[in-house]
């Protein structure tokens, strides 16, 4: 056959069958997007590793970035009342077990130690958009450690009610570089001036700020903190520590009833190196072997 012929018999043959093609299938129509099911949040109490754009979960006995606080779904409709920032803080607060407030201050000598502050930091993050309408996802509250005001690459073990203990995680202990300075922290696997065991918010009468002597009973209310802390009997170690109490000003108020001003301090008891050495490791529950120093 000529090959010329042949070729319109097969330009032929595609013309009719975009013609039956057409007859079955009917025009073609425009379509609206369709939401993709969301996928579940993570279960508040879950840990997470934060990557660029995404989270992803794995054992809290790993290392991680964030504890889960909250979760809601746009699936569920369930959304936190009021501001979800303002939510998230409160809720990871309740979470971590913040405990000092100011307005619970009260006179030196008459309040318990507890344990020492623990700096955190919370953040909203939402789930993956894929081919979703944009929003359409989930919404998580993650709570995550600080040393001091710098976060913290990654730790190992839950934050929840962590700032209710001093058994905390070695990372997330609260070490400090400068004798009689708790406030410069540093990693307690660093080498360290002293470790800050306990603390308790107290009033002092006054309304101007002045250098705060410890008292004998917060000296040796503190030894004994020291000594059940580190698990010796001994919290001195035979004077390799020594046992150290501060002061760092919170704020101030007025007596009930009265005109009578007060300022209000964190007062701080911390186990230090003595004779210029330094701690190279955390004391908590050390026990009766020679203290960790250089």
């Amino acid at each position: 056959m000529d090959r010329r012929v042949a070729g319109w018999w097969l330009v032929g043959l595609t013309v009719v069958g975009m013609l039956v093609s057409a007859l079955y299938l009917g025009p073609g129509r425009g379509g609206d997007a369709v939401r993709g099911p969301v996928p579940p949040p993570p279960p508040p109490g879950a840990c997470v590793q934060q990557h660029p754009g995404r989270v992803v979960l794995v054992a809290c006995s790993e290392p991680h970035s964030a504890d889960v606080v909250l979760a809601w779904s746009a699936a569920t409709g369930t959304t936190p009342e009021g501001d979800p920032y303002s939510v998230c803080q409160a809720a990871a607060a309740e979470f971590v077990g913040v405990q000092r407030q100011i307005s619970e201050a009260v006179d030196r000598g008459t309040s318990g130690w507890t344990p020492p502050p623990l700096s955190w930091t919370s953040t909203l993050v939402s789930g993956p958009a894929g081919e979703m309408i944009p929003g359409w996802s989930w919404t998580a509250c993650l709570v995550r450690p600080l040393i001091g005001h710098r976060p913290i690459g990654e730790y190992q073990g839950s934050m929840l009610s962590l700032g209710r203990t001093e058994r905390r995680p070695a990372v997330l202990r609260w070490c400090y570089r400068f004798s009689g300075a708790p406030s410069g922290v540093t990693g307690c696997t660093e080498p360290h001036a002293g470790e800050f065991l306990s603390a308790r918010m107290v009033r002092v009468a006054g309304d101007r700020p002045a250098p705060v002597a410890p008292s004998a009973e917060a000296l040796t209310s503190c030894a004994g903190r020291a000594a059940a802390v580190a698990g010796s009997g001994d919290p001195t170690y035979a004077g390799s520590l020594r046992v150290a109490v501060g002061y760092q000003l919170q704020g101030a108020g007025n007596s009930t009833g009265g005109d009578a001003g007060y300022l209000v301090y964190l007062e701080t008891c911390s186990l230090e190196a003595a004779g210029g050495r330094l701690l190279i490791d955390s004391v908590i529950d050390w026990g009766t072997a020679p203290p960790p120093l250089r």
